[in-house]
């Protein structure tokens, strides 16, 4: 959506991972010796090892792949009849989720997704479904510390996941993270610890429910996940990026 010359009063721009800059130089316009990379970060000190078994939660856009984490849930409920998932992130769609035809293909498959999410939940309730909603940083910090399984199908409709600050909280909060390697997260997290499911994830739904079940009932294979995720996460705390940060702004200064 951007014009040439857009970025021509801006001294430096930042993009979350290296893939997303290269899609940006392809498709954007841009003047890429004003670009640098400088991941997204996180708190690691925010969280505590509180699990609670059976516990999966989702913490992202639901038409980010919600869906496939619904429609797989009898699944894992019947293989772990303790699970329960909650799910967090506002719920605002009314302006698109009457859309039927005549309209952008990528609107018109998040109005599918969404009529479908709103209906599973409702008949998901007695598996032990619930939406939350939004909530405070604090109170979400409590419920991925809570979290056995942050399950994430992720399923984008057009090119958008640069690096999901989601998945990486979690990584943080002592959850195993199960995601797909859409758009840049298999860049990003595939020696993270996370368990990355290649995406397209409609094609391999049989190994992400598999890998959520075995997060949420072996627990020496979640602690090991855990013990890699958390080591990524605190090489991704806010202090070190920040200094990361001061050095690109003083490079760039130097240059000018």
């Amino acid at each position: 959506f951007c014009q040439p010359g857009f970025d021509d009063l801006v001294d430096l721009w930042l993009s979350p991972s290296q893939m997303l800059l290269e899609h940006l130089v392809k498709v954007g316009n841009l003047n890429a010796s004003k670009w640098e990379m400088l991941p997204l970060g996180c708190d690691p000190n925010l969280y505590e090892d509180k699990r609670v078994p059976g516990r999966v939660i989702w913490t992202s856009s639901a038409d980010r792949g919600l869906h496939w984490l619904l429609q797989e849930w009898h699944k894992i409920k019947k293989a772990v009849p303790e699970a329960h998932l909650k799910i967090f992130y506002h719920f605002g769609y009314d302006n698109i989720i009457n859309i039927e035809n005549n309209a952008a293909p990528y609107l018109l498959e998040i109005a599918q997704r969404v009529r479908y999410i709103r209906e599973a939940i409702k008949r998901l309730k007695t598996l032990d479904v619930e939406h939350v909603g939004s909530v405070s940083r604090e109170r979400l910090a409590k419920e991925i510390s809570e979290a056995s399984v942050f399950a994430y199908s992720t399923d984008t409709v057009m090119f958008s996941e640069g690096f999901s600050v989601s998945t990486l909280e979690n990584l943080a909060g002592f959850t195993v993270p199960v995601i797909s390697d859409t758009d840049c997260l298999g860049s990003i997290y595939k020696n993270s610890g996370a368990v990355v499911i290649k995406s397209p994830i409609k094609d391999n739904l049989n190994e992400f429910t598999d890998a959520v079940i075995k997060g949420l009932t072996d627990k020496r294979y979640a602690d090991s996940v855990i013990d890699k995720c958390r080591i990524f996460a605190h090489q991704h705390s806010w202090n070190k990026l920040a200094i990361k940060l001061q050095t690109l702004i003083e490079r760039h200064k130097s240059e000018k």
